[in-house]
């Protein structure tokens, strides 16, 4: 088998694609006792293939290309005329394979050019096959005597332009939202009223749908110690997962948090603890921050606050937090281990050492919770790789 290097110019283009596989066949008679000499030819009657006519030209004892001698038999395959309708009428870019009886010649590619019915470019090779082997019986390349030629062509063909309708879940739950309509439940914030869906809540925020008393309809809730900005930020996320621009989530991520873990809306919680951690963490803040952090099982905020202890111990214990922090025996414990030890962990099955980052990501990867305290991260990925 000869494969030929690919010649053409851009036929791989972004804007076409290449059409399904159609051949044709050409069948030449008594192929062996043809008495045509070098440099003649036989021109076969053209067939059509994806709506173009294509020529074969057949050198029984090669072409000009060739040397006489050589003993080789020529195909060339010309596009003979291009159907009326075809959008570019100059150019045509193919895919193609020839093979001859058994044998396999040629496989490549080519912009093929046509112009008043003649066909400017070849495409195929001077020096295809050697006679010698096509007319060998034990080749079994003749059937009868006869030789078939077969051409399978694929056309590259400009891809029609593609329009995919715009994902509008988000948008459209948020016009649920706003709009009320459906809604079985109210929730009262400053008297300002909150029309929602308990089906939506029970799946995104369960602790607030446990709000509702169960088999009631469009029953009013007062909610007291939250700002309606908040809280309207926390349905958003509910119902679409949106999430405020930058500067807004930073200056709201303290009581987002608050809010989103009050009525166990795991994914905002994260967010906002995350966004927290990315902020910054300040020495006279720290010891606050890790009490509030371990109430609210919140690991990434909390190892950060233990970081910024460790690295800064005389500033934080200064600090109006320390005194509070103090009278918990089991976090000063974390204090002290933070400040003494120094570990990391050493493979992917060393969850007691992984950072809380990493054991987040190793839990999403699970399709595990990553909502709890660090020991329930890591008692968690143990017992899953315990069950493998």
């Amino acid at each position: 088998t000869m494969e030929a290097t690919p010649v053409v110019g851009e036929a791989h283009e972004r804007e076409a694609h290449l059409s399904e596989k159609q051949t044709i066949r050409w069948v030449v008679h008594d192929f062996e006792s043809l008495e045509h000499k070098h440099g003649e030819d036989i021109q076969c009657s053209p067939l059509r293939c994806h709506g173009h006519l294509w020529r074969l030209d057949l050198y029984p004892r090669g072409d000009e290309v060739t040397n006489e001698d050589e003993g080789l038999v020529s195909v060339y395959l010309y596009l003979h005329e291009m159907k009326k309708n075809s959008n570019n009428r100059d150019e045509l870019k193919v895919k193609y394979s020839v093979r001859m009886g058994r044998h396999s010649i040629r496989v490549g590619k080519k912009k093929m050019e046509y112009e008043t019915q003649s066909f400017e470019d070849r495409c195929g090779l001077g020096d295809t096959t050697k006679r010698a082997e096509l007319i060998d019986p034990s080749k079994k390349h003749l059937s009868n005597g006869n030789l078939t030629v077969q051409v399978t062509i694929q056309v590259y063909m400009d891809r029609p332009s593609i329009w995919t309708p715009t994902k509008r879940l988000n948008k459209d739950m948020l016009n649920l939202l706003e709009s009320g309509g459906h809604s079985d439940v109210t929730f009262i914030i400053e008297e300002e009223k909150f029309h929602v869906h308990k089906s939506i809540l029970s799946a995104r925020a369960p602790l607030l749908a446990e709000l509702v008393e169960n088999g009631t309809t469009n029953k009013e809730v007062y909610i007291q110690d939250v700002d309606k900005t908040v809280f309207r930020s926390l349905l958003r996320y509910v119902y679409a997962e949106e999430v405020l621009p930058p500067k807004k989530f930073n200056k709201l991520a303290k009581p987002l948090l608050e809010v989103a873990d009050r009525f166990g809306c795991v994914g905002l919680k994260l967010h906002a603890e995350s966004e927290l951690v990315n902020a910054g963490i300040k020495s006279a803040e720290a010891a606050d921050i890790l009490l509030d952090a371990d109430a609210r099982s919140c690991a990434l905020l909390k190892e950060a606050a233990l970081s910024v202890i460790a690295a800064n111990p005389n500033a934080v214990m200064s600090s109006q937090g320390w005194a509070s922090l103090a009278k918990s025996a089991s976090l000063m414990d974390e204090v002290m281990k933070a400040i003494f030890s120094k570990t990391c962990y050493t493979n992917e099955a060393d969850y007691d050492n992984m950072d809380v980052g990493t054991l987040r990501r190793k839990l999403d990867e699970a399709d595990m919770s990553v909502d709890g305290t660090r020991d329930m991260l890591v008692k968690r990925l143990k017992t899953a790789h315990e069950g493998k």
